[in-house]
């Protein structure tokens, strides 16, 4: 998923979360089996370095947990805006430990550049061709 297609979801369940009133309609299992895999990616994620990130894989499962209480009370509405913090934590979460990610492989890219920069032109054995 592209980092503009996961803005727009995001910003799209945010809108929906806040958009709800009065008792809403319950959960479908697919909105809540979509959001456990984008959990499960949140902890899949190589970013486990980026305490955020982790912080924010913690806190979405402390919303999903609630939900699934305001649910069992049958508050689906609360339950819904709860699911909808959810997703957007754990999108935050996979979306944070991607940059992680991405951030020292530039440093690392640019440390083999200056690394390469030092060396002296023609370092090849037999001089130049």
């Amino acid at each position: 998923m592209t980092l503009g297609r996961l803005c727009a979801t995001l910003l799209g369940l945010t809108m929906m979360g806040c958009a709800s009133q009065g008792v809403g309609p319950a959960i479908s299992r697919k909105r809540v089996t979509a959001t456990l895999e984008l959990m499960k990616r949140a902890e899949a994620a190589d970013g486990a370095a980026d305490p955020h990130a982790k912080d924010l894989r913690k806190l979405a499962w402390t919303e999903y947990d609630d939900a699934k209480t305001f649910a069992a009370a049958g508050d689906n509405d609360r339950a819904s805006s709860m699911l909808a913090r959810t997703e957007a934590d754990a999108a935050l979460a996979v979306l944070l430990a991607e940059k992680f990610v991405l951030v020292q492989q530039t440093a690392e890219t640019v440390a083999r550049v200056d690394e390469l920069k030092r060396k002296p032109p023609g370092g090849q054995a037999g001089g130049a061709r």
